[in-house]
């Protein structure tokens, strides 16, 4: 049976199959960490504005060059199988088909380009820790991390199995390319409707 440690932590350790039973019931979102039940803080509203620009701009770009990938958005977990946790990204491009651990539609297990917009509290986890967890995913190709307190994002595409090349973009004049999925995002799209500080 899973406790509850804090409102936001469950100490005794569960199993997989308790924790997509637990977050079906749940009002807010869990993450599935070291058999632990992980509560999810909140998103800002600019954080939900460039999620959703994202989404768009690689939707629309993508239709534009009719290509087959699949865009999907925050609420689809990404399971990896090799260690045994589950993590929502705020963004994931699939290449043509889905495919999901055993017969759970909740588990996705190819994703090809992950996306995470960044906060200051999390910033350095999602750059590091969570990076390293998703490197176990085969299929997976690019990394999109998108900064919300100033227009700058950083690409880490993999070039070899253990080679991957990091490249920085700043300014809302400038353009980022995903060489995942060979589109350009033009920072201003990503950024619509969200004002900056003049020192940024």
């Amino acid at each position: 049976m899973v406790m509850i440690a804090t409102k936001k932590r469950f100490v005794a350790p569960a199993t997989l199959e308790e924790y997509l039973a637990f977050e079906a019931k749940s009002e807010v979102k869990h993450e599935f960490i070291n058999g632990k039940i992980v509560e999810m803080p909140g998103a800002t509203g600019p954080h939900n504005i460039i999620a959703s620009n994202l989404m768009t701009c690689i939707k629309i770009a993508l239709k534009a060059k009719e290509a087959t990938h699949i865009v999907m958005g925050s609420d689809m977990k990404i399971y990896i199988e090799d260690i045994d946790q589950v993590r929502y990204p705020d963004a994931v491009v699939v290449c043509e088909e889905l495919i999901y651990h055993g017969n759970n539609k909740m588990l996705l297990i190819n994703p090809l380009l992950i996306i995470e917009v960044l906060s200051p509290s999390t910033e350095e986890f999602d750059r590091t820790t969570k990076f390293e967890q998703y490197k176990q995913l085969p299929s997976f190709k690019e990394y999109l991390l998108v900064h919300q307190e100033r227009p700058l994002v950083s690409t880490y595409f993999r070039e070899e199995e253990d080679l991957w090349r990091i490249r920085s973009t700043r300014g809302l004049e400038e353009s980022c390319t995903l060489k995942s999925i060979d589109i350009e995002l033009a920072l201003k799209d990503v950024y619509e409707h969200i004002g900056f500080e003049e020192n940024n």
